[in-house]
């Protein structure tokens, strides 16, 4: 009786192995019916997928400093073009203050121009 137990424990746990190699077996691309065939394909095969997945996650930091660099660029960008039109409205406004003192310093000048020759 105690053999027949352990026959059935055995034939159990070959049972559950076969299930777990055959569910291998339609998992992995180009399995063989071969057990140790299909186990060492399933090791390249998840070798092959970490290589993978490693390499997206790189791309995916790759990525994601892409778009940190962009966005500082664009803030950037928006900074610098805020600065200029202060600028441009600052330069302006000293433009027009500019002419203004040029006008008052051609009429100082014809007013003095005028006073020199009554006094001559």
């Amino acid at each position: 009786m105690r053999r027949d137990n352990h026959k059935e424990v055995e034939r159990r746990r070959r049972e559950t192995i076969n299930e777990g190699i055959n569910d291998i077996a339609k998992m992995v691309p180009n399995s063989d019916k071969n057990k140790g065939s299909i186990l060492r394909q399933a090791v390249k095969y998840i070798q092959m997928i970490v290589a993978e997945n490693e390499r997206m996650q790189a791309d995916s930091d790759a990525l994601v400093t892409a778009k940190f660099e962009l966005d500082k660029a664009i803030l950037e960008k928006n900074v610098a073009e805020a600065t200029y039109q202060t600028i441009n409205v600052q330069y302006e406004q000293l433009k027009r203050d500019y002419e203004e003192l040029r006008k008052k310093m051609d009429e100082l000048g014809d007013e003095q121009a005028a006073k020199k020759q009554r006094i001559d």
